[in-house]
């Protein structure tokens, strides 16, 4: 059983609470920009706002570094790529736990 059609709503719901009120969305996931200064990650909290990033494996602490190899952290210009994500169906994260570095791929299908 595929959950897409229930993700792909979820995203959409999320995009435009994005679009009214960055932070506050992103808190309410368990995920902050890790610099106001760039696109330096995102780190992630409590992971219990996001089902859907709790499968993925990750944790309170790590830090996403890219998606699908562009750099993240800047919410105004990463609100313009999720299309691309949810399009493509899957999301490749470089991800940053402690002094080590690795890819965990998420896939929305």
């Amino acid at each position: 059983v595929s959950n897409a059609p229930a993700l792909t709503n979820v995203v959409q719901g999320y995009r435009e609470r994005l679009q009214q009120d960055p932070a506050g969305t992103l808190s309410s996931l368990g995920v902050a920009p890790v610099s106001t200064s760039g696109a330096q990650g995102y780190r992630l909290d409590n992971l219990a706002g996001s089902p859907y990033l709790a499968q993925t494996g990750l944790q309170a602490g790590d830090v996403v570094l890219s998606v699908n190899g562009r750099p993240v952290g800047d919410v105004q210009r990463d609100q313009l790529e999720i299309d691309n994500i949810v399009a493509q169906g899957s999301a490749r994260l470089e991800v940053q736990r402690g002094t080590r570095r690795f890819f965990v791929t998420a896939s929305m299908k």
